[in-house]
């Protein structure tokens, strides 16, 4: 594992905060077993090309070699978004010396395809929705900077960008030498399941606490991070099989075999979670808290008990005190100044605070408001110069909706930048609606070719629609790695001569397309590489 060493830990961002507090490892656990649990997340290559393009813009703006895509280095990447999904930090899910850190267990540590010269690093962010924004938080960080601005030591780059139960991972990898083939640009956006090993110590239990009777937690468990930064980790809503759950409070909680769970009664509950039945991996404690209306309607169950108090009004048994016949008990009677006490039953205050019909929270329940939003997916697409009518997916919750019960319309849908699709429901969904944007990418620019003449050269290529102009990029170094000079042209050339440029040298060209959408500028990837050699 040597070859490891050289790895460096930066600082994490963490911008995800939950309610969910971590308990240590149970007793019986062995928190360094090992186990390895599937994930599905959802790439996003999409996002990673675009931060690939604010990254390179901002090192071209400031007069830096932009940095090479690297494939290995890709799925790397993606691999440790993935990881990040689970436990949130730079250090191995598997080793515990510090000089083994987070890209053990991916495709570096697996198949050991690179030599001790090769020297990584990483960046990682939680939280952020875009491309932008990411840069932007690593670049006003000290210690994610160095590797956007770095001119010494890295030239090739892997992005990763998932999708997990609602939250995104983002990390950008670096190394001073290519791992895999270097590639152009990535696209799209796809569903992909990854195994990862991890100790059983990063599946943390949590505190959990739930106010009322009867109410029940509507997603399957999910973990805490490890990291104890608040987030959520593993959920276990995708493969629901590999685990099973031990209430240890039947009194007081029910769990069903998500790990939902449903309150009984208030007080301390709790659960253990297993791993393929037999490896046990952490407890969860429950607090159940009585919610209002459960103290209301708790409180007035001694009603039918003041109703039995009135029995002191039963008249006859004041003819028995009053006996005329004897007078010295009648000298008694003054004590009928305990009326008082008779006179209770008269307490009207209790009485009206029994009697609210609005202690009861039955009638209240029903009013839960039902969700009646769809939420909507679809696909990018790559600009036609038609209106694009991408096709959708439709969900009521989990439940995928068939196409019968939604009209579907789009809008802003032809130009190169986001359309939107608005889903409509329609029959027995006929309250629900959603809607969803896409993006509407710029199609890729090829070079027809490269001609060379004394001291210049014309460069060739084809036309393409939806853009605003093209940047045609050349250097002497077949990598692009120093003496790069770009050139920017308009929406309407397809050809461009560069004059002044040294004799009897050899120049690799690449070509790109771009367009401003609102405040950013999209680009395409850069196309395949030509050369010429000057006269």
């Amino acid at each position: 594992m040597k070859r490891l060493k050289t790895l460096c830990i930066l600082l994490a961002v963490v911008l995800t905060l939950t309610s969910v507090t971590l308990l240590p490892v149970s007793a019986e656990t062995d928190g360094d077993a090992v186990i390895t649990v599937p994930i599905t997340v959802q790439e996003e290559y999409d996002m990673a090309q675009e931060f690939f393009e604010v990254l390179n813009k901002n090192r071209a703006d400031a007069g830096k070699y932009e940095y090479i895509l690297d494939d290995k280095l890709m799925d790397v990447a993606m691999e440790r978004a993935a990881q990040c999904c689970i436990y949130f930090g730079h250090g191995s899910m598997v080793y515990e010396r510090k000089e083994h850190a987070a890209l053990e267990g991916t495709y570096i540590d697996k198949y050991g395809k690179h030599s001790t010269d090769i020297f990584m690093q990483e960046d990682i962010a939680e939280g952020l929705a875009d491309a932008q924004s990411t840069y932007t938080v690593w670049y006003n960080s000290n210690g994610h900077r160095p590797l956007l601005t770095d001119t010494k030591n890295y030239k090739y780059c892997g992005i990763g960008v998932v999708t997990y139960h609602g939250k995104r991972e983002w990390v950008l990898v670096v190394s001073n030498a290519p791992v895999g083939n270097t590639i152009g640009s990535v696209s799209g956006s796809r569903t992909n399941t990854r195994d990862i090993r991890a100790k059983v110590k990063y599946f943390a239990g949590g505190n959990i606490t739930i106010k009322g009777l009867n109410k029940k937690t509507d997603t399957p468990f999910e973990f805490a991070d490890y990291s104890g930064n608040g987030n959520s980790g593993y959920s276990t809503a995708d493969f629901p099989s590999l685990f099973t759950y031990r209430n240890n409070t039947p009194g007081i909680i029910d769990v069903d075999g998500q790990g939902r769970i449903t309150t009984k009664a208030a007080g301390a509950g709790s659960f253990t979670v297993f791993y393929r039945g037999t490896t046990e991996l952490c407890t969860v404690n429950v607090n159940v808290k009585l919610s209002y209306k459960d103290m209301l309607a708790l409180t007035p169950t001694p009603t039918p008990k003041q109703t039995e108090t009135a029995a002191p009004t039963q008249p006859p048994k004041q003819p028995e005190i009053a006996k005329p016949t004897e007078p010295p008990k009648q000298t008694e009677v003054p004590k009928p100044t305990k009326a008082p006490e008779q006179a209770k039953p008269t307490q009207p205050p209790k009485q009206t605070e029994v009697s609210k019909p609005t202690a009861t929270p039955k009638p209240v329940q029903p009013v839960k408001p039902v969700s009646t939003k769809f939420t909507v997916k679809t696909k990018n697409v790559t600009y036609n110069g038609k209106a694009q009518k991408p096709a959708v997916n439709v969900y009521a919750g989990n439940k995928k909706i068939s196409s019968k019960y939604y009209s579907v319309s789009y809008k802003n849908n032809k130009n190169v930048g986001y359309g939107t699709v608005v889903v409509k429901g329609k029959g027995s969904y006929a309250k629900y609606s959603g809607f969803t944007t896409f993006k509407i990418n710029l199609k890729g620019v090829s070079l027809s070719s490269v001609k060379a003449q004394k001291k210049k050269m014309t460069v060739y290529w084809k036309k393409t629609g939806g853009n605003q102009g093209y940047q045609v990029q050349y250097s002497t170094s077949k990598r692009f790695s120093s003496n790069i000079k770009t050139v920017r042209l308009s929406a309407g050339k397809k050809s461009v001569t560069i004059k002044n440029i040294p004799a009897k040298k050899r120049y690799y060209v690449r070509i790109r397309s771009y367009k401003k959408v609102g405040n950013k500028i999209w680009y395409t990837g850069w196309s395949k590489v030509k050369s010429a050699k000057t006269k």
